[in-house]
């Protein structure tokens, strides 16, 4: 199922947030199992899945990291291995986060990864829009990485903080 179709969206990845709200709350109402109190089996059954796909693409089209995913697949990109440069980029950048000491440096490192986050969110942007689908691939292989490096970000300020209550 095309969730931007459902839920009666342009397929781009420039997302109006408050109009995919209003189009998820509207789709809700419309197919929510429980407006069909007296309907047959099937129409439950029927609202019921669609209430479920409703939720999902919401879900999915609400993320940007997970929507740039899902319009590559409906463009029928194929996934890529990621490049070695990318393979080199991430273990350095985890090294940095695992020999930080501080919550200071975790900060610095986080904000830089941010800025590397948006931009790569740009550059995703302008490789779909023209319609250059193995670059957009990479582009989201990145964000990916990024994503997973900056929850490692989060992750090691938590285990700094406990750290320092123990001592």
């Amino acid at each position: 199922m095309d969730y931007f179709a459902l839920l009666e969206l342009p397929k781009d990845f420039a997302l109006d947030e408050d109009a995919l709200h209003r189009a998820y709350i509207q789709k809700q109402r419309e197919f929510h199992p429980d407006r069909l109190g007296k309907s047959s089996q099937e129409e439950r059954a029927r609202s019921m899945h669609l209430s479920v796909e409703v939720n999902q693409g919401y879900h999915v089209l609400k993320s940007p990291l997970l929507r740039a995913e899902y319009l590559l697949k409906l463009a029928g990109a194929e996934e890529q291995p990621p490049s070695q440069a990318l393979l080199m980029e991430s273990m350095e950048a985890r090294e940095e986060v695992m020999d930080a000491q501080t919550p200071e440096v975790l900060s610095e490192l986080e904000e830089k990864h941010r800025a590397s986050l948006a931009q790569e969110y740009d550059a995703f942007a302008q490789h779909y829009s023209g319609a250059k689908l193995e670059e957009a691939a990479a582009s989201a292989l990145r964000l990916r990485y990024l994503h997973k490096l900056l929850d490692e970000i989060r992750v090691r300020c938590k285990l700094l903080a406990g750290r320092k209550e123990n001592i």
